[in-house]
């Protein structure tokens, strides 16, 4: 019995349908008006399912594994950015976090 939402699509099913939604949302408008000082290319939108931003994702990607930085671990590390170093999961502390930009 399949659940609420639940589909037979197959992968590539569902890539396609989501690549074509993204792209239906995404279409440049018939008659473009920028506003002074708007820089963006509305004639060539970026999108991140393009083939060429991927190939460059994964070009990047195979640098720097080439370059010994991503390994398969069991954990994440827990890094301390103003310390440089990495932190215990005992000196991780959780905390209610509200966001400046949801304000």
């Amino acid at each position: 019995m399949r659940k609420a939402g639940q589909t037979d699509a197959g992968p590539v099913e569902i890539r396609r349908a989501c690549e074509a939604y993204a792209r239906k949302y995404n279409r440049p408008p018939a008659h473009p008006v920028q506003a002074p000082g708007h820089l963006g290319r509305l004639e060539n939108p970026y999108l991140t399912l393009d083939q060429r931003y991927e190939a460059d994702e994964l070009r990047l990607f195979a640098d720097i594994v080439a370059k010994g930085f991503v390994y398969r671990g069991k954990k994440p590390v827990y890094w301390s950015i103003p310390c440089r170093t990495a932190l215990a999961e005992a000196e991780v502390e959780y905390h209610d976090h509200v966001s400046q930009a949801s304000m």
